[in-house]
């Protein structure tokens, strides 16, 4: 089996790896007590509401606007981020493994934490949204079909090629009249 990992330079008190795999994010719940895709779907989220923000407001300024050059305020972002969760994200993921194939952080959360300016926290939320993001699984791997066709007549939640949308044969067939 492959090494399901990915690795992100970063800048710390030298040049570093965060790793992005199991073992990090294991690491990030355990030493932060939050939950890992809590923080990153949050993470995602407050990006893709700023840049969704910020495409309306050139829309509604300029209609025609170029809506690959969009600028947006860095600090709308960061003013919904938590920065204690930055903190242990990357400590977490930047660890390092023994000649016994075990990981090793080199970093405390304190440590990492000295090295990390304000200036840094935008370029750095990037790099861990592109690890993770690298890191997760495509539709395919995750067995995700197609958009699902239109439904035959009868049989609920059943698509006409027989699979019920998410990839997957349905394990229970209902017919409609049953529920009528």
């Amino acid at each position: 089996m492959p090494i399901a990992e990915v690795h992100i330079p970063v800048k710390l008190d030298r040049e570093r790896t965060m790793i992005f795999n199991l073992n990090t994010l294991s690491r990030f719940q355990e030493t932060s007590g939050l939950f890992y895709f809590d923080f990153i779907t949050n993470l995602q989220t407050t990006f893709n509401d700023v840049v969704e923000n910020a495409r309306r407001a050139a829309l509604a300024k300029n209609p025609g606007a170029d809506l690959r050059t969009i600028l947006f305020n860095m600090n709308d972002v960061l003013k919904h981020i938590d920065l204690r969760a930055i903190h242990h994200l990357v400590a977490a993921a930047v660890h390092e493994y023994d000649s016994d194939d075990n990981p090793v952080w080199p970093l405390t959360v304190g440590k990492v934490g000295r090295y990390i300016s304000t200036i840094d926290v935008y370029p750095l939320v990037r790099k861990i949204l592109d690890g993770h993001m690298q890191n997760a699984p495509t539709p395919t791997e995750l067995g995700e079909a197609s958009p699902r066709p239109a439904a035959k007549p009868g049989v609920a939640g059943e698509t006409q090629n027989g699979s019920n949308g998410n990839g997957g044969v349905p394990s229970l067939e209902l017919v409609a009249a049953d529920f009528t």
